[in-house]
């Protein structure tokens, strides 16, 4: 499940690029001795705005062979918003530099191989803007005048550095926006250029050529996701790691021309059920419909007695596409549910999607993921007793709004407190997206939601907070502190636990056993509160 959030956005997330004689890199600092937020449950955090800490980055260059501490630094300037991302490409003689500022806009610069200044290619246009490098040409997958993302191509060498207007100038449209689905990036193989499109939360793979001329489709295993896509420039194949909801990750091969995929390696992982996959369509407060993924035993009866789980994101512009859930596998077997649901704020339908859950719309988030909720109940799926929730701020929310819905709820390494989280660890970061606690007007929608302000003396369903002591992005206060406020004003019986787990953080690099570990807590506490095992008439 996605636990994480992202540091920048959709730009292709290469921190480092390789040439002939090094690599260039992006580095960020440690998170700061003097910052007094490092878990201490006060909320004050570091709020001097100095920058310091993992807000701090430098583009650098490495000579190989030579001693790291005399790396040279290309650039430190960026703002504690931007993250910046670095492409270059085997057979080309330039850099390019991609920063990301927020989730809403990226800035393109780019620079001869070795040289020291970069010029702007693309900067201050209201898009997102992906590069990928083919030789001295520079393809760019961008959502400029169009939600759906198109493809355009600039050859760099004819690119005028005294060019400030920098708009299309120079730009040329290789593969139009579609308005049935969304262009989420290319890779090439040989003189082949595969794009890989979400159409309804599901991928899709087209062939064209280097101008733009349609090929034809790459047929895939099913209704999946397409997690990874690696090209050869020197021989004509692309390898595509894939997975479904049935299906485990396996790496597919693809040869241009052939129209489909040959499976290379796949795990042997048994599922000892038969699974359906279903989509459904729910509609939001105020009219919206939002898909969800449903995922059962194909036996499985709707009499609305089927344990349930709902999970959902809505943020950040990432989309929750089909994955395989290795650790929801025993939940299934034993005959639960598992819903998936696509809310706005993510990227499953384009830029607007994505904005429709942003700073002051945010409630759309919430509402849409309570609707998916109503309507499982309403479609038989589950009853109130029989369902559950699970996932980071929106669960705290929904325990808050609706703490009627739910039997038992899940929240993972939070964000709680939406009116201090700005001021410790990467909180300020964000601000582009749930907007500043700073700015009165945003400080009227960020308080209407605040799970931690917003906990009320009455009955809560059952809850397990989780967080990570070394948690370096979400500060370790939010967990702890709504543990304690949802302990003093809760009048059900229903337990509302914490568990803090020691030397780890928010997601990435745990080691397998401590992955094991905590989706074990986490689906035996579900599997416990929802009476999966019990015996049915």
């Amino acid at each position: 499940m996605v636990e994480e959030l992202p540091e920048c956005g959709r730009t292709n997330p290469l921190m480092f690029a390789w040439t002939d004689d090094g690599f260039y890199y992006v580095r960020t600092g440690a998170i700061d001795d003097a910052d007094d937020s490092g878990g201490d449950g006060n909320g004050d955090g570091d709020s001097d705005g100095d920058g310091e800490g993992q807000l701090s980055k430098e583009l650098c260059y490495h000579d190989l062979g030579t001693d790291p501490a005399d790396d040279r630094v290309l650039k430190a300037d960026f703002d504690p918003q931007t993250w910046p991302t670095v492409s270059t490409d085997v057979d080309g003689e330039y850099v390019v530099l991609a920063e990301s500022i927020g989730w809403e806009r990226t800035d393109l610069y780019y620079a001869p191989i070795g040289g020291e200044e970069f010029d702007p290619l693309v900067v201050v246009e209201d898009a997102i803007f992906e590069p990928y490098l083919r030789g001295n040409d520079c393809y760019v997958n961008t959502s400029r005048e169009g939600s759906n993302y198109r493809l355009e191509r600039i050859s760099l060498d004819d690119r005028p550095v005294d060019d400030l207007s920098l708009g299309r100038d120079g730009f040329e449209t290789i593969v139009p926006e579609r308005d049935e689905a969304i262009l989420e990036g290319i890779a090439f193989a040989g003189d082949a250029l595969v794009a890989k499109y979400l159409r309804d939360a599901t991928h899709e793979l087209v062939e064209y050529d280097l101008d733009g001329e349609r090929r034809g489709d790459v047929s895939l295993p099913g209704t999946g996701t397409v997690t990874v896509m690696n090209g050869s420039r020197e021989r004509e194949e692309l390898f595509v790691v894939y997975e479904s909801f049935e299906e485990p990750p396996s790496v597919r091969r693809y040869e241009p021309g052939t129209g489909g995929t040959d499976a290379v390696d796949q795990p042997a992982v048994r599922v000892d059920a038969d699974l359906d996959v279903t989509q459904e369509w729910f509609e939001s407060e105020d009219g919206t419909d939002v898909p969800a993924f449903v995922v059962a035993r194909s036996d499985r009866r709707h009499d609305g007695d089927t344990p349930t789980v709902l999970y959902g994101y809505g943020g950040f512009d990432i989309s929750l596409t089909p994955f395989f859930p290795d650790f929801t596998v025993p939940f299934l077997e034993a005959g639960g549910a598992f819903a998936v649901a696509n809310l706005r704020g993510g990227g499953e339908f384009g830029e607007v999607w994505h904005r429709a859950g942003r700073r002051e719309d945010r409630q759309n988030v919430f509402d849409d993921f309570l609707a998916v909720a109503d309507g499982l109940i309403e479609r038989g799926y589950a009853s109130r007793n029989r369902l559950a929730c699970y996932g980071g701020l929106l669960v705290g929310v929904a325990v808050t709004q609706r703490s009627d819905l739910f039997e038992a709820a899940v929240c993972k390494v939070p964000l709680l407190d939406v009116l201090r989280f700005h001021t410790s660890l990467l909180g300020r970061s964000w601000t582009t997206e749930y907007g500043s606690p700073d700015d009165p007007e945003a400080y009227e929608y960020l308080r209407a939601y605040s799970p931690y302000h917003n906990v009320e003396k009455g009955p809560y369903p059952a809850v397990l907070l989780a967080t990570g002591d070394g948690d370096s992005r979400v500060d370790p206060f939010h967990a702890r502190k709504m543990t304690a406020e949802l302990q003093a004003r809760n009048t059900s019986d229903e337990p509302v636990l914490l568990k803090t787990y020691t030397d780890t953080g928010h997601g990435v690099g745990k080691p397998v056993s401590r992955v094991i570990e905590e989706r074990l807590n986490d689906w035996c506490f579900l599997a416990d509160r929802l009476d999966l095992y019990r015996e049915r008439s």
